[in-house]
C-alpha cells in the first residue's frame, strides 16, 4: 500500500512538471508572437520600450503616454484589444491582418512593459 501511494504520488508530482512546463513553454509562446507583433505594429511610433517617439508624440500634440505607466496598464485587456482594432484618437487600429489569437498575444506582451 505503501509503494501504491509513493508511485501515485510520484506520478502527480511528474504530470505536474510537464502540465507547469508546457504552461510556461505556451505563454513563452504567447509573448514571443507579442513582442514580433509589437515590432512591426507598434514600435515605429510607440518606439522599443513603450516609452514613445518624440517626433510621434508631437503629432498626437504632446498626449503620448508611456505603454508601461501606471495610467496605461491600469486599462484592461478588452480595453487594449479595442484600443489595438479600431483605434483612439489620431492613431488608428492597426489589427489588420491579425487573428484574435495575436491581438491576445500582444496585450500580454504590452504588459511586461509596465514600470
Amino acid at each position: 500500500m505503501k509503494l501504491k501511494n509513493t508511485l501515485c504520488m510520484l506520478t502527480a508530482g511528474m504530470l505536474l512538471v510537464v502540465w507547469s512546463s508546457a504552461g510556461q513553454d505556451a505563454r513563452t509562446k504567447s509573448l514571443k508572437n507579442g513582442k514580433g507583433l509589437y515590432e512591426v505594429k507598434c514600435e515605429g511610433c510607440h518606439g522599443p520600450t513603450g516609452e514613445g517617439k518624440p517626433n510621434v508624440a508631437d503629432f498626437y500634440d504632446g498626449k503620448m503616454r508611456p505603454l508601461g505607466s501606471k495610467e496605461v496598464q491600469a486599462r484592461t485587456d478588452a480595453d487594449f484589444k479595442r484600443i489595438i482594432t479600431t483605434g483612439q484618437g489620431k492613431m488608428g487600429g492597426f489589427a489588420r491582418g491579425m487573428s484574435d489569437h495575436d491581438i491576445t498575444d500582444l496585450v500580454a506582451f504590452l504588459r511586461t512593459l509596465k514600470r
